[in-house]
């Protein structure tokens, strides 16, 4: 069905179905979404907290910089790095 704004622009709205089809196709990638907003926000707090604490002192790094010259920061197995 073909609507018209008041300036006779000829705009195209979708059926039903359609709409059904483009939901089922949005719906997984919204929800992502709103997870990865929720995780991002509570980096951001984490960040917030942590922040001062290392400038000040108060918080120290030196055995997370050991840990990465280790090789013992990586999230996956090394074997996940390799070229394939």
């Amino acid at each position: 069905m073909v609507q018209q704004f008041k300036t006779k622009t000829p705009i195209l709205i979708p059926t039903i179905d359609v709409l059904n089809k483009f939901y089922l196709i949005i719906e997984p990638i919204d929800k992502e979404h709103k997870i990865l907003l929720q995780k991002n926000q509570l980096l951001q707090q984490t960040r917030d907290l942590l922040l001062p604490r290392l400038i000040s002192g108060k918080l120290s790094i030196e055995h997370l910089l050991y840990a990465e010259s280790e090789g013992l920061m990586a999230a996956e197995p090394k074997s996940e790095y390799q070229v394939k």
